[in-house]
């Protein structure tokens, strides 16, 4: 995504001029990785559900040591299309 995608995807969440709130997720695991607990096929659409119910503006999606892909997170946003989606990769450092 664009930055001007990412900005434009963030004004469409404003309420009107001046500063807004903005509800957000900075650390969301994809149900893809290691350490995410629930593992049923429906774990991708449960946690759209919860980013949906939360009314989250968005929600940074995280890997370890990788990137989610175009697909899993087009596969995500399906279920929370009002929430901007950013990728993020947790990197392990010892």
């Amino acid at each position: 995504m664009s930055v001007e995608a990412f900005a434009a995807n963030l004004r469409k969440h404003a309420v009107g001029p001046g500063a807004t709130w903005h509800k957000a997720d900075f650390h969301v695991h994809m149900p893809g990785s290691s350490d995410y607990e629930y593992k049923a096929a429906d774990a991708e659409q449960l946690l759209g559900k919860a980013l949906r119910s939360a009314k989250h503006s968005f929600a940074v999606v995280l890997k370890h040591e990788e990137f989610p892909t175009k697909h899993e997170l087009a596969a995500l946003q399906s279920h929370c299309p009002e929430t901007t989606l950013i990728p993020g990769a947790e990197i392990n450092v010892s």
